[in-house]
Parts: structure tokens; C-alpha cells; sequence
């Protein structure tokens, strides 16, 4: 047993211990330091940890790919892309997260918090390195279990246990739907390892003797992959998490754990299910699901926000027609340019989200309420808030000019690959016109609204600073998007698709 740990790479896990480390800290410090000690600064040690492990991350960009742990986690330009995402979004959401109230009930539970937040990203970056539907499916549950505590932490507040709870009870249907689909599928192929899973699926798809338990694995596990990221109809528990939630936890969930499912999907599609989205008669069929999926979560999300009088309603009501906007790409998975699209289109949506959450925080926490009430009258209150959230507002709804219209645009281009480009098309173009109404809305009452006081909101320094990061990377990957964009293509994406072996053999 010594030996094999000692054959281990471990450095390839920096990233991850780097994590550990912090979380390993800010828990004995919790335990030793007396309970009349502020723990309010517990913010700035999680928030150089994810500085430390996006170092470590960014040190390992010129690496060749590897795989430990008897190949169950890989380094690859895919999983580092991602884990770049998940670090970034998470050091944004930990600074908005250090702007509390000196009265705040949750005081108590800030290192608690900070450790769970901690725990979720890990689980995260351990996602995004797995190949194996194990340890992929560990590291997703690590972010769940994680992210049904973090929406509870606000025991005080009714909506927040009500939201935790619905999230523990959806979150654990989606896993057990997602288990036992994958049960068939393990009993018709007998591993676990996604290589070899889509090396049997492609000799069982030859004979029409399994096709009821591909089938049936295949709508079970797609069910449980359509609640992980809120696609309609399977989104029901979304809006009332997100307003039961902070709005740090809500921006954590709408930015960090969609892009992990979004992650978790491509791996296993483009890699297990391959051979049946290349056969004549599996392809078609499937596209037309993941096309339908897609077309039904723009319409409910962008329609049904209409009715909203929540600014958090709203978003996480966003967040599901978003969530269709990204399943674009999965109809044309035969395009080379799917990965460059959801890549730019995954940081955009971080950048306007979290920026968008980060000023209800500010609002809300000025106002006691996250109505749209609350944004009455804000220009004349805070310009520059104002100002953001519109820049925001019109990022999510596609202004040209701004990233959000850029990462549209780019997810489009995809829809010419597939051969469902009417309905794709259409469906984006007619949604994204439903938006504007409520995006403006809540534009309309922050210039036009009669403000309900004439102080000030004041921001403090943490959240201040995120909304200038965000509202630069808004601005400037939508004037000028070839800085980014330029990056994502030269990274050799097909490398997280194919096992070490071959990528060795491509390079000899």
C-alpha cells in the first residue's frame, strides 16, 4: 500500500490540498478560539486559500496531461478551464459574503459559512478532474450536501429551512434518479470508467437486444442531470431556494454548481455516450430531446419571470433560461466550437451574475427586503449602483456592446451544426425578446421609482470591490471579446476527451 502511495503524483492535487488546508484551518481556529473572538476576518483566510489554489491552478496550465489515483482523476486543459471558473467565481462570491451587519443573527455561523462554501468548491474541482462516474459523482454530492447546508445556515428565517428543505428532498430525487439510470447502463457495460464505458456502449450498440435498458438509463440519468442544473420542467425547486437563500449562497449556486453540472454532462456525454450520439439511430432521437429540453427551459424561464415580484425570483427564474441557452450546444455536439462557446459563455454568466447578486446583497441589506420595491428610486440613492445592475441587467438580456450579447452570439453560431437550427434559433430569438420586459422592469423602478428614502446605500470595501471586478470583465469581454475568446482556442480541449494512451499517441 505504500509503494502505490508513493508512485501517486500527489503535486497534481495542490490545487485541492490547498483547499483542504484552509478548511482544515478555519475549523481549528473556530474550535480553539474563544467564542468572544469576532470570527467576522475568518473571510480573508478562505479567500487566500482559493488565491493559493488558483495560483497553484494557473501553475499547472503548461503541464501534459496526467491521471492518478488508478485513473479515476485526470489533469487536463478541460478540468483546469474549469477549475479556473469555479476559484474565480468563488474568491468574487467570498468578498461579497464579508459584508455583514454588526447585528447579524448569523454571526455565529460565519466560519461555518466560509467552511462550507470551501467544501462545496472542492467538491466542485474534484468534479471537474474525474473520469470515473465514482468520483464524479462524489464530488458532485460533496457540492450538494454542501450547498443544502449553506441554503439552511439562516435557521432564524422561515423561507431559508423552507428552501433547504425542498433542496434536500429535490436534490436527493435527482441523485437517485441519476444512480439508477447509470445501473442499467453498468450492468449492460460493467464499468465504472467512462473510456470504457463508451468502448462497451459502442459494441452493445450494434445489437437491438439492449435497447430498453439504454433507454430507460438514459431518460432516468437525464432527469437527474436536468435538476442538478434547473432545466425545465425540472426546476422547481430553483426560485425557491434562490430567495430562501443569501444572496452570496444563491450567486454560489446559480454560478459555481451550474457550471459543475454543466461539466459533469459534457464529460459523460461527449466521452460515455459518444458511440450512441454517432449512430444513426441513436443520434437523431437524442438530439431531439436535448433540443426540446433546451427550447422548453427558455420559454418557461423567460415567461414565467414575468409574473415575479422578487428580484431573486427573478434571477434564479434567469438562471433557468439560461440554463437553456447553454443546453444549445448539446444538439450540435459534432461542432469543434462548443467548447470555446460555453467556456466564454460559463464566464460571462459568472461575471453579470454574481455581479447582479452581490448589489440585491447591497439593496437588500439597506432595505431589510430583496422586493422589487427595494430597487424604487435607487439612482437617486447610489448612481453608481444603479448603474451596475443596469450594465448587469443588460448583459443577461443580450444589449449588444455587453459580454452577455457576445456569449449569445457565440452559443448561436453552434445551432448551425445541428440540424434542429429552426427551433433552437427561434426560441433564443423570441425569449430573449420576453426578457427585456422584466429585465427592464426592475431597470425602470431604479431610474423612474419614487425612492422610499434619500440617505445613501452604502457599500463597504469587500462587495465594492467585486461589483468594480465584475463590472470591468462585463465591459471589456464585451468590447473587446477577442481577449478571451483568443485564450479558449488555443486550449486543446479534445485532450479531456480521449484517454492518456491516445493523447500520447496523437502527439508521437
Amino acid at each position: 500500500m505504500n509503494k502505490v502511495f508513493a508512485q501517486i503524483e500527489w503535486s497534481l492535487l495542490t490545487p485541492e490540498t490547498t483547499i483542504i488546508a484552509g478548511i482544515v484551518l478555519l475549523l481549528l481556529m473556530d474550535l480553539l478560539l474563544p467564542a468572544s473572538i469576532s470570527r467576522r476576518w475568518f473571510g480573508l483566510i478562505g479567500l487566500a486559500s482559493v488565491l493559493g489554489s488558483l495560483a497553484f491552478v494557473i501553475s499547472q496550465l503548461p503541464l501534459k496531461p496526467a491521471e492518478i489515483l488508478f485513473g479515476t482523476y485526470r489533469l487536463d486543459p478541460m478540468s483546469l478551464v474549469f477549475k479556473l471558473l469555479f476559484l474565480t467565481s468563488t474568491a468574487l462570491i467570498l468578498l461579497v459574503a464579508m459584508d455583514r451587519k454588526k447585528a447579524d443573527k448569523t454571526d455565529r455561523y460565519i466560519a461555518e459559512e466560509y467552511i462550507l462554501m470551501l467544501s462545496a468548491l472542492l467538491g466542485a474541482m474534484f468534479l471537474a478532474s474525474s473520469v470515473d462516474v465514482i468520483t464524479l459523482f462524489i464530488g458532485l454530492e460533496l457540492l450538494s450536501i454542501s450547498s443544502y447546508i449553506l441554503v439552511g445556515m439562516r435557521k432564524h428565517e422561515r423561507l431559508a429551512t423552507e428552501a433547504a428543505w425542498k433542496y434536500v428532498i429535490y436534490g436527493g430525487v435527482s441523485s437517485a434518479f441519476f444512480l439508477y439510470g447509470y445501473s442499467f447502463l453498468y450492468g449492460l457495460s460493467g464499468t465504472t470508467n467512462l473510456f470504457a464505458l463508451g468502448q462497451r456502449l459502442a459494441e452493445v450498440v450494434q445489437s437491438t437486444q439492449s435497447d430498453l435498458f439504454i433507454v430507460a438509463g438514459l431518460c432516468l440519468m437525464l432527469v437527474g442531470f436536468a435538476f442538478k442544473i434547473s432545466l425545465a420542467p425540472f426546476h422547481m425547486w430553483s426560485p425557491d431556494v434562490y430567495q430562501g437563500a443569501s444572496s452570496p449562497v444563491a450567486s454560489f449556486l446559480a454560478v459555481v454548481s451550474k457550471a459543475a453540472g454543466i461539466l459533469f454532462l459534457i464529460r459523460f456525454l461527449l466521452i460515455a455516450m459518444y458511440p450512441l450520439l454517432r449512430s444513426e439511430v441513436w443520434g437523431e432521437n437524442m438530439m431531439w430531446v436535448l433540443a426540446i429540453l433546451a427550447a422548453v427551459s427558455m420559454i418557461v424561464g423567460n415567461t414565467v419571470a414575468l409574473r415575479q415580484q422578487n428580484v431573486k425570483r427573478i434571477l434564479a427564474y434567469s438562471g433557468i433560461a439560461q440554463a437553456g441557452y447553454l443546453f444549445i450546444i448539446f444538439p450540435s455536439l459534432q461542432s469543434n466550437l462548443i467548447f470555446v462557446s460555453v467556456s466564454f459563455y460559463l464566464v460571462v454568466y459568472m461575471l453579470m451574475t454574481i455581479g447582479a447578486f452581490a448589489i440585491v446583497h447591497v439593496v437588500s441589506k439597506d432595505t431589510g427586503n430583496d422586493g422589487l420595491t427595494s430597487f424604487d428610486g435607487l439612482y437617486r440613492r447610489s448612481p453608481a449602483l444603479a448603474m451596475a445592475m443596469t450594465l448587469f441587467l443588460f448583459s443577461l438580456a443580450g444589449i449588444p456592446l455587453t459580454a452577455g450579447f457576445i456569449g449569445k452570439v457565440s452559443l448561436s453560431i453552434n445551432a448551425f451544426a445541428s440540424s434542429h437550427l429552426w427551433l433552437l434559433l427561434s426560441t433564443l430569438f423570441v425569449t430573449t425578446v420576453i426578457s427585456y420586459y422584466y429585465y427592464f422592469r426592475i431597470v425602470q423602478r431604479m431610474f423612474v421609482g419614487k425612492a422610499t428614502s434619500d440617505q445613501k446605500v452604502s457599500v463597504s470595501i469587500f462587495p465594492a470591490l467585486a461589483i468594480l471586478l465584475v463590472v470591468l470583465g462585463t465591459i471589456g469581454f464585451g468590447i473587446m471579446p477577442d481577449i478571451l475568446l483568443s485564450k479558449l482556442e488555443t486550449v486543446k480541449w479534445g485532450y479531456g476527451l480521449i484517454p492518456l494512451e491516445g493523447i500520447q499517441q496523437l502527439k508521437n
